[in-house]
This record gives C-alpha cells, structure tokens and sequence, in this order.
C-alpha cells in the first residue's frame, strides 16, 4: 500500500484544514438533530393515538 503523505504532510494538511475552513456547526447541528427526534416521537405518538402502534 503507498501512501500520497508523509505522517508529517497529512498533519500539515489536516491542521490547516481545521484552521481556516471546518466550521463546526455546534448548536445548529445539534438543534436538527433534536428536531429530528421530535418528530420522530411526534409521528410515534400520532400512530399510538390513532390505534396503529403494534404491541
């Protein structure tokens, strides 16, 4: 198996990846994925009350 870097370049590479353009999307990505959750409980919850939930 060849490798295109060295250990050194791939450090180099990835720390001015993470300096100057991974933006971490913090409370944005963590509100989706609540959202996401919700919903999910929501169409659940809906299910249960209309009588199609299996038990």
């Amino acid at each position: 198996m060849s490798c295109f870097y060295t250990n050194a370049e791939a450090d180099a590479i990835a720390n001015r990846f993470f300096k100057f353009y991974y933006r971490d999307r913090g409370k944005i990505k963590w509100s989706g994925f609540f959202l996401s959750e919700h919903t999910a409980a929501l169409k659940k919850n809906r299910q249960y009350i209309d009588g199609r939930e299996n038990h």
